[in-house]
């Protein structure tokens, strides 16, 4: 479901927004910025955070809600969101293993 050319600027800013809080965030830069010596956040990281996001669709559901939904490289990501608002359930699919997440 695409939508018309105004909807992927809002996509593109808010994608820029999420992935940005990140870039500005000097102390993520460092080794150690958890306190249990993770590793440094790296730009190739982000980059791909910034691609895979591109990719997401929002799709009604038939009980009035809104599915997330990103199907590539052998990845099946689905959440939806009920009518309310509030988080319904989950299912993450790579190659042969299914993870499902009821939220009720």
């Amino acid at each position: 479901m695409r939508g018309n050319e105004g909807d992927g600027k809002l996509v593109t800013n808010l994608q820029f927004r999420i992935t940005q809080r990140l870039r500005d965030d000097a102390s993520l830069r460092q080794r150690g910025w958890d306190s249990y010596g993770a590793d440094p956040i790296q730009d190739a990281a982000l980059d791909a955070a910034d691609a895979l996001y591109a990719r997401w669709q929002a799709v009604p559901t038939n009980s009035g809600g809104v599915q997330l939904e990103l199907h590539t490289s052998g990845w099946d990501i689905e959440l939806e969101i009920g009518p309310d608002g509030q988080p319904r359930g989950a299912l993450v699919r790579w190659g042969p293993t299914d993870a499902k997440i009821d939220a009720n």
